[in-house]
């Protein structure tokens, strides 16, 4: 009895041990988002399409890329326009 109370004891730490493991991962994973952003000026009278590479990243740096975007545009006289992938 004893030597069956050992061994419950050890699976029950190694399958604890495993289902920690594999919810720390999932939560130190961040989710990435991905984004596609273009802008648009005038330029002597005719419009101009500029598009920017598509990112995927956390957070930051979707939110960083937009910012880029609209920088540039403003710098243009334009606007920027940003769609979620």
């Amino acid at each position: 009895m004893l030597i069956k109370l050992k061994f419950m004891k050890a699976f029950f730490f190694r399958v604890s041990f495993t289902l920690a493991l594999v919810a720390f991962a999932f939560l130190g994973s961040s989710c990435n988002k991905c984004t596609k952003c273009e802008y648009e000026y005038t330029k002597n009278g005719s419009p101009q399409t500029v598009n920017m590479e598509e990112i995927c990243g956390n957070s930051q740096d979707v939110d960083d890329h937009v910012q880029a975007c609209q920088d540039l545009a403003k710098a243009n006289n334009g606007k920027c326009l940003c769609s979620d992938i």
